[in-house]
C-alpha cells in the first residue's frame, strides 16, 4: 500500500496562518511599487521643470546677448579696422554696462583680434575656439565651451556672432566672453527642494554652474560621472537616476540649452532620490508593521490553538491508544460540556465505559 504524506494539524494551523499573512504582504508590496512609480513620475516632472525653468532663464541671457551682437557686428566702430583706439573705447564703454560680460571683442576671419574692450597688451588669435569656428561655419550665432581667456585670464563661455561684409560673406566675428560667476547667479535665483542641484556643462563634460557649491565644482571635468557620460551620450536630453558630479544620486533630468544641432551647452536638474523615495520607505515600514502586528496576533492564536486544541486532541489520542492496548478503565479526564472537542471526549469516555461494563458482564 503506497504511503500518504500527511501534514500534523499544528503544521496544517501553521500553514493556514502564513497562508492568511500571504495576500496582505502581497497587497502591501503592490501597493508600495505602484506609489514609488507615481512618486518617480512626479519626480521627473518636476526635475523636467526645473530644466526648463533654468534654461529659461539662461535664453534670456542668452537671447539679450545675440541681441547686443547683433548690433555690435554693424556698428561703424567694428566694421571700420582702421580705428583701433575707437573701436576699443566703444567696447570699453558698452562692457561698462554689462557686469556680467568678461570682455567684448572682434576678430578677422583669420581669427585675430583686432578691437578688445580690454587693451590688447600683445596680438591674440582665436582661430581654435570653437564659438568662432561655428560661427564661421554657419554664419550664425554661436555658443562655445568653457574657456580660460587669452585677455581676460577668466574662466568663461563665449558666445560668437557673424559680422557680414557689404556682398553678405563673413568678414569676421565679433564675440562675449560670459563671466560664469553669472551663470552660477542665474541658476542660485531658481528655488531648489532640498537635496536637489542644477548644473550646466558643456560638451566636454565640464561644469560650467553649479548650484549649490559653485565653487566646489565650476571648471573641474568629472568624466568618470554617470551623469556627464548619459548627457554626452543623448545629446537630445533625458531623464534617469545617477550619480551627479557630486556622487549623490538623484533622479535628473538634462537637455541642450537650445534646440540647434551644434549646441555644446546641456542644462542638468535632479532631485536627491532618498528625500523622493522617503515618504514610500515610511509608508512600507509602517504597513509591514502592521503585518507584523497581524503575524503577531496570528502566533497569539496559533499558541492559543495549540492550547485549546491541540493539546486536546492529542489527549484523546493517547487514550485512544491505551484503550485499542486493552487497558481498562481508560478516560480522557476532559471536561465533557463546551465546543465539539468536549463532546468528542464525552463520547468517547462514555464509549470506553460501555465497554469496560461490556468486558465485566462477559468476565
Amino acid at each position: 500500500m503506497r504511503a500518504r504524506w500527511t501534514l500534523s494539524l499544528r503544521a496544517r494551523l501553521s500553514l493556514f496562518a502564513l497562508l492568511g499573512t500571504l495576500p496582505a504582504l502581497f497587497i502591501i508590496l503592490y501597493n508600495t511599487l505602484a506609489q514609488q512609480q507615481v512618486v518617480t513620475a512626479e519626480a521627473g516632472r518636476e526635475a523636467r521643470n526645473l530644466v526648463r525653468l533654468a534654461i529659461r532663464e539662461q535664453e534670456r541671457l542668452a537671447a539679450q546677448t545675440r541681441q547686443l551682437l547683433a548690433g555690435l557686428s554693424s556698428h561703424p566702430a567694428i566694421l571700420d579696422r582702421g580705428q583701433a583706439g575707437r573701436c576699443q573705447r566703444f567696447l570699453a564703454s558698452v562692457l561698462d554696462l554689462h557686469p556680467y560680460y568678461t570682455n567684448l571683442g572682434a576678430a578677422g576671419r583669420d581669427g585675430d583680434i583686432y578691437c578688445s574692450a580690454l587693451p590688447l597688451k600683445r596680438r591674440v588669435n582665436i582661430a581654435d575656439r570653437r564659438h568662432f569656428q561655428q560661427t564661421l561655419k554657419t554664419s550664425d550665432s554661436s555658443i562655445g565651451e568653457h574657456q580660460i581667456g587669452r585677455i581676460t585670464g577668466k574662466s568663461a563661455i563665449n558666445m560668437g556672432h557673424p559680422i557680414k561684409a557689404a556682398d553678405g560673406t563673413v568678414a569676421g566675428v565679433v564675440f562675449v566672453a560670459l563671466d560664469l560667476s553669472w551663470l552660477n547667479q542665474l541658476l542660485a535665483r531658481i528655488d531648489l527642494p532640498a537635496g536637489a542641484m542644477l548644473a550646466v556643462i558643456d560638451r566636454r563634460g565640464t561644469v560650467l554652474a553649479h548650484h549649490p557649491d559653485p565653487h566646489r565644482w565650476v571648471g573641474t571635468r568629472p568624466a568618470d560621472s554617470p551623469l556627464v557620460r548619459a548627457m554626452l551620450a543623448r545629446a537630445g536630453g533625458g531623464t534617469g537616476e545617477f550619480a551627479g558630479v557630486d556622487n549623490v544620486p538623484r533622479l535628473t533630468a538634462y537637455a541642450p540649452l537650445d534646440d540647434r544641432p551644434d549646441s555644446s551647452v546641456y542644462v542638468a536638474a535632479g532631485l536627491a532620490t532618498d528625500r523622493i523615495y522617503r515618504q514610500t520607505r515610511e509608508i512600507l515600514a509602517r504597513n509591514l508593521a502592521l503585518l507584523g502586528a497581524a503575524v503577531l496576533a496570528v502566533i497569539g492564536a496559533w499558541i492559543g490553538a495549540d492550547l485549546s486544541i491541540i493539546k486536546r486532541v492529542n489527549a484523546l489520542t493517547a487514550a485512544t491508544g491505551r484503550l485499542g492496548r486493552g487497558e481498562r478503565g481508560v478516560r480522557t479526564g476532559m471536561p465533557h460540556e463546551g465546543d465539539e472537542i468536549a463532546r468528542l471526549a464525552c463520547a468517547f469516555d462514555d464509549m470506553a465505559e460501555a465497554l469496560e461494563r461490556r468486558q465485566a458482564e462477559l468476565g
